[in-house]
């Protein structure tokens, strides 16, 4: 008996592991962050601070193009010969 429970121990402590394991992955918990299980968390957290940093640019270059459209309209709807053409259109 002592063979058997020390077996079903065993399978239980590797199932609770398992399970851990699992979790830690699965929500993103950070259980194994101070383990080394041959991917280091600098890489990880890297690589995701390379894509945000990424993104960042790629919206700060689409608000500067936006900031330039705007400017341009401001210049059209505010220039006193396009409002007087429009009011020559409109009579």
């Amino acid at each position: 008996m002592e063979i058997v429970e020390k077996t079903l121990l065993i399978f239980t402590i590797m199932a609770a592991i398992v399970g851990l394991a699992w979790l830690d992955k699965r929500f993103a918990l950070g259980l194994s962050g101070g383990m080394n299980l041959g991917v280091s968390a600098n890489a990880k957290g890297s690589a995701k601070d390379a894509e945000l940093q990424r993104q960042i640019a790629e919206k700060s270059q689409e608000v500067e193009l936006l900031k330039q459209r705007v400017a341009t309209l401001e210049r059209i709807v505010t220039d006193p010969a396009e409002q007087l053409k429009r009011e020559i259109d409109r009579l």
